[in-house]
C-alpha cells in the first residue's frame, strides 16, 4: 500500500487554496472550555441571583448579555480519532461521511450531539477511494482529529446543553459550520478542508459593518402596487433611521438584520400607531428607536391613509 506521501502534496495544495481565504473568528475550545460556555448559556430562569431586588435585577441583565453573546459565537473543538468514526464509503458519490447519528466524545465528560432527523447534518469529506481509505486507517492508529467549526443550537428549549448529574456529563447541542480532518502529529497537517450550507451566510454576518446603510423595501397598502407618493414619503425615512442603526452598530459593529414595521396612517399623514411587525434584526433597541422615528414621521397629505407595512433592511454598504 502506497505511503502518505501524496498526502503531503494534498495538504500544499489546501493551504494555498486557502490562503488569504476569510475565515470565521472562532474560540478555541477543549473538553473543560465547553463545560464552562455550557454554564455560560443556562437560561437565567435555572441560576439564582443574590442581592436585593435592584441588584438581583441587575445581575440578571449582565448574565443574559453573556448569555446572548455566548451563543452568538463560533467555536473550535479538535475531537480525537476515539471520539468520532465514519459511515460506509460512498463508491458511486466518493465520499467518506462523518457518522453523526451518535454523539461525538470530545473529552471526559463532554460530548458533541448534532440535530436529528430531516435537519441532520452531512459532514463529507469528497475524497476517491484511496485518499479515503489513507483517512480511515489514520483514524484507526489514533493520528487524525476531527477540528469542527459550529455554534451552539439552543432548539426550542433554548438551551443548547444537557446535563447529566449522574453521568457527570455535559452533551452540547451544536450546528456545524465547517470541519477539517488533521494529521496529528508534532507538526499538524490539514488533509481536507470541508465548510457547510450555513458557512457563507455565518461569515457576512461575522465581518464589521463598513459602511452601514438603511434601506426600505417595497411597501405593502392594501391591494395593488404601492402609490408612488407613499413609497418617495418613506424615503425621507432613511436618514432617521440610520442614526438609529448607527447607534447600534456602537454596541454592536456586526449588527445586521431586517425588520418590517407596521403603521395606520390618518387622513393628516400623522402616523396614530406602529410596531414591528416582524423582526430578524435581534436588537430591541434598535427596533424600537425604528418604530418611534417612523411613528413620529410626518407624511404629506398627498399620500393615501391607510394601513402599511414596510420592510427596513440594515445592512453594510458591501453586502
Amino acid at each position: 500500500m502506497r505511503g502518505l506521501g501524496w498526502f503531503t502534496g494534498l495538504g500544499a495544495l489546501l493551504a494555498a487554496a486557502t490562503a488569504g481565504a476569510e475565515r470565521l473568528p472562532v474560540v478555541p475550545l477543549d473538553g473543560p472550555g465547553l463545560k464552562r460556555v455550557c454554564e455560560t448559556v443556562r437560561p437565567d430562569g435555572q441560576v439564582k441571583f443574590t442581592g436585593n431586588e435592584v441588584e438581583r435585577g441587575k445581575a440578571r441583565a449582565e448574565y443574559r448579555k453573556r448569555r446572548v453573546a455566548a451563543l452568538e459565537r463560533f467555536y473550535l473543538v479538535t475531537v480525537p480519532s476515539i471520539g468520532f468514526s465514519f459511515r460506509e464509503y460512498d463508491v458511486s458519490e466518493k465520499k467518506l461521511t462523518l457518522e453523526t447519528r451518535k454523539v461525538l466524545p470530545l473529552a471526559d465528560g463532554v460530548e458533541l450531539a448534532f440535530a436529528a432527523g430531516d435537519d441532520e447534518p452531512e459532514i463529507a469529506a469528497a475524497l476517491g477511494p484511496q485518499p479515503a481509505e489513507q483517512v480511515v486507517l489514520l483514524r484507526g492508529k489514533g493520528k487524525l482529529g476531527l477540528r469542527l467549526t459550529f455554534r451552539l443550537d439552543p432548539g426550542q428549549a433554548g438551551d443548547p446543553c444537557t446535563r447529566s448529574p449522574t453521568r457527570k456529563v455535559v452533551k452540547a447541542a451544536v450546528d456545524p459550520l465547517a470541519f477539517e480532518l488533521v494529521e496529528l502529529a508534532k507538526v499538524e497537517k490539514t488533509l481536507y478542508r470541508g465548510e457547510l450550507p450555513g458557512y457563507t451566510e455565518a461569515l457576512q454576518g461575522s465581518v464589521p459593518v463598513k459602511g452601514p446603510k438603511v434601506r426600505l423595501g417595497k411597501p405593502s397598502a392594501g391591494q395593488g402596487e404601492p402609490p408612488a407618493p407613499l413609497i418617495a414619503a418613506l424615503r425621507g425615512l432613511e436618514p432617521a433611521l440610520l442614526q438609529c442603526y448607527r447607534q447600534g452598530l456602537e454596541n454592536n459593529a456586526r449588527l445586521r438584520g431586517a425588520i418590517v414595521v407596521g403603521f395606520k396612517l390618518d387622513a393628516g399623514g400623522r402616523v396614530t400607531h406602529a410596531s414591528a411587525e416582524i423582526n430578524s434584526l435581534g436588537d430591541d433597541e434598535v427596533t424600537a428607536c425604528a418604530v418611534a422615528r417612523v411613528r413620529a414621521h410626518r407624511f404629506a397629505r398627498g399620500v393615501k391613509p391607510g394601513r402599511v407595512s414596510v420592510p427596513v433592511y440594515f445592512q453594510s454598504q458591501d453586502d
